[in-house]
């Protein structure tokens, strides 16, 4: 079901700003999350004015996803824009502490965390379901046995259930589910999380009640050649400079 607020946005006189009004009735994480999602919409047609007027999209914001680098705990927040034309774009987030960094600490502690493995991740618990969906899809599935489908299925989410913890968070808290380098067969980094967001985004795109873990042999959604993650710097904020900036 989707409920349907009204959200006032308003262009000032000058075009590098503007307003929102939060409906009274939304949850703190839903309006940050109304209000992100407009900021950022806000900046990319300033960015990508001809692409954003001409392509249609939907953003899909996620809980948290969490890093651990020894005793360094990082927070990045995953979204998915995706487009009417079939492109997928995958975004990990990351807000900067409000401290002072040197030059060396940014690129080492920020930019470079595309180059880095990670002794655990934890991942939002629908991720985790959708790939362990994915791993047990078989061919040997027909319509006439779907009950064993939904049987395998209760018991994955049983095991998901209790797997999950709660990380809080300042204002908000996320459910997780750890995954270490004793689980995993590859290194835990930002290209794994990417990789099981696609499988996420393939297993649902090709989802079907009757037969859900029935492996087809031509899927009607695929995923083709993508991209590397790299990362991308965007400035929105700037202190004492003019808006045109």
């Amino acid at each position: 079901m989707v409920i349907r607020r009204h959200i006032y946005l308003q262009k000032k006189v000058n075009e590098n700003r503007f307003e929102i009004t939060i409906p009274s009735e939304m949850s703190s994480l839903q309006a940050e999350l109304l209000y992100q999602f407009q900021s950022m919409k806000f900046h990319e047609q300033k960015l990508y004015k001809h692409f954003e007027e001409n392509n249609k999209y939907i953003r899909i914001f996620f809980g948290g996803c969490y890093l651990r680098e020894n005793n360094r705990l990082i927070s990045i927040y995953p979204q998915i824009k995706l487009y009417k034309n079939g492109i997928v774009l995958i975004s990990f987030r990351k807000m900067l502490p409000d401290i002072h960094l040197t030059s060396e600490e940014f690129i080492e502690d920020e930019v470079n965390i595309v180059t880095k493995s990670f002794n655990e991740i934890l991942l939002p618990p629908g991720i985790i379901f959708a790939n362990e969906l994915e791993s047990r899809k078989s061919s040997k599935y027909r319509i006439f046995n779907r009950k064993s489908q939904y049987k395998t299925i209760a018991r994955i989410l049983v095991t998901i259930k209790m797997a999950t913890q709660p990380i809080h968070e300042t204002d908000f808290s996320f459910n997780v589910i750890p995954m270490t380098t004793d689980q995993a067969n590859e290194e835990l980094n930002l290209d794994l999380i990417k990789d099981m967001f696609l499988v996420y985004i393939r297993y649902f795109a090709n989802f079907s009640s009757l037969k859900p873990l029935n492996k087809r042999r031509n899927e009607k959604y695929n995923l083709y050649t993508y991209f590397r993650g790299v990362p991308s710097i965007y400035l929105i904020d700037f202190t004492n400079q003019p808006d045109s900036k």
